[in-house]
């Protein structure tokens, strides 16, 4: 993921994405308070706040997909349109731990905030243990060299642990490959990802998906 975007950018990604969240948000949680309460199953806390999670969210990958298609993703519009969604993305996927976490019918308050701590420590590990990982793989390339066909799926079991880990800990796999996918500096490494998986995503996986 190419991070520089957002820093280019600078505070107006991070203006227009909060300032899109709030209001649908606050829509989205009065909309739900007013429906909670009619199922004795359902944990209230966690509904207000999934239905405005749902609500205030502009999905990152649908979002890129719609500028590629209209060859909007290198203008400046579509940069700063991608650093919003972006953050809108990084924030919508916090609240959906903190809403997956109060879920847990059964679970006591320390096992929510186990659930979220749990998160936090994942994805430090990803920015400080394997975005540095990663960076050294790239540097161990000599420049104009391709990757290896080992090295390409090292990275790739890597989004599956990333998966599983997130899924074990009680939030979602996707938010595990996400954030995974964030620390994977752009480059040639990032580039030579795309190029082996490209066809395979966008012909088959993301179809399927949406």
């Amino acid at each position: 993921m190419d991070m520089s975007i957002v820093k280019q950018t600078g505070t107006k990604a991070v203006s227009i994405a909060v300032a899109g969240m709030i209001l649908p948000l606050i829509v989205g949680v009065g909309i739900s308070f007013s429906m909670s309460g009619k199922n004795e199953n359902t944990n209230e806390i966690s509904y207000i706040l999934y239905i405005g999670i749902v609500l205030s969210v502009t999905s990152f990958p649908v979002l890129a997909r719609m500028l590629a298609e209209l060859k909007l993703i290198n203008t400046e519009l579509g940069k700063l349109a991608l650093s919003t969604s972006l953050i809108n993305d990084v924030c919508a996927w916090a609240l959906l731990a903190l809403a997956i976490a109060l879920s847990e019918q059964n679970s006591s308050t320390w096992a929510s905030v186990w659930v979220v701590a749990s998160n936090m420590l994942f994805v430090a590990f990803c920015f400080f243990v394997v975005r540095p990982s990663v960076t050294w793989l790239i540097k161990r390339t000599p420049e104009g060299k391709q990757f290896s066909e080992f090295q390409i799926c090292v990275v790739l079991v890597g989004v599956v642990i990333s998966a599983f880990i997130t899924d074990v800990i009680g939030t979602h796999s996707i938010f595990g490959a996400f954030v995974y996918g964030l620390v994977i500096p752009n480059g040639p490494l990032g580039a030579a990802i795309i190029e082996k998986l490209e066809d395979f995503v966008s012909g088959l996986l993301l179809p399927i998906f949406y």
